[in-house]
């Protein structure tokens, strides 16, 4: 579980044993904008950097007061956006790692 903005999230469990997790390149992870599920039954949507992913999970990476946040999460529950589009931004992005226009 995993406590952010007074809430408490159900993080999701990778299988590594049958899906090894893959990295993206430092500094030039793509952003993404997830739903995480509350302990409470309800859902939130973050806006975050997908730093590693398996066949069936996300692992999202992303700030909120001050806090650096690891989460995995549903592949299912990810969409891609662009750095623009994105409503948190990594302050350590290098801009040749993003597509033109993108950054």
């Amino acid at each position: 579980m995993v406590h952010v903005s007074q809430h408490t999230y159900v993080e999701g469990q990778p299988d590594f044993g049958k899906h090894p997790a893959t990295r993206f390149t430092y500094r030039r992870e793509p952003y993404v904008r997830a739903t995480l599920q509350r302990t409470d039954g309800g859902t939130e949507t973050v806006d975050a950097k997908a730093v590693r992913w398996t066949a069936t999970h996300i692992c999202i990476n992303w700030v909120a007061d001050g806090e650096t946040f690891d989460f995995w999460v549903p592949a299912d529950t990810v969409t891609r956006i662009t750095r623009r589009e994105s409503s948190w931004k990594d302050v350590y992005d290098q801009a040749e790692g993003y597509p033109d226009g993108e950054y």
